[in-house]
């Protein structure tokens, strides 16, 4: 049995209303720019969702390339890889403080999970540009 709508279809019926329908017909500024933002938030409320997995997978990678005995393939749960993520997480920063990582492939793996996470948030932020005008190149 099918269920329909899915929540993600829901979440961008409810954008594309607050969006298509409410927004235009309100005189407030500072209404309407509410409006887009809560229409932008269930847009990135999906994209999330569907992108949760691959960007644990490509976060683990990453950490990999730092981090010595890490599992092989991510827990199943959403939950479990967010406990495995954070924990790892938590021991690269302590390996940071005390200077027991390289930081260039320390600096490639946060470059990395950044990215990531606007293309998320900000779909069309270049951050590649961003990291080559930090860079200076």
């Amino acid at each position: 049995m099918q269920y329909r709508p899915t929540q993600e279809e829901l979440l961008l019926a409810i954008a594309d209303f607050i969006e298509g329908d409410v927004r235009p017909q309100l005189d407030d500024r500072a209404l309407s720019f509410r409006c887009l933002i809560a229409a932008n938030l269930a847009r990135m409320c999906v994209m999330e969702r569907r992108m949760e997995e691959w960007h644990d997978g490509l976060e683990l990678d990453s950490l990999r390339t730092i981090l010595d005995d890490l599992p092989a393939v991510l827990p199943p749960t959403k939950e479990a890889r967010r406990d495995l993520l954070e924990q790892l997480n938590s021991r690269l920063a302590r390996d940071v403080r005390k200077s027991r990582v390289e930081m260039e492939p320390t600096a490639a793996h946060l470059r990395t999970v950044l990215k990531g996470r606007l293309s998320v948030t900000n779909p069309r932020f270049d951050a590649d540009f961003g990291w080559q005008a930090l860079e200076g190149e």
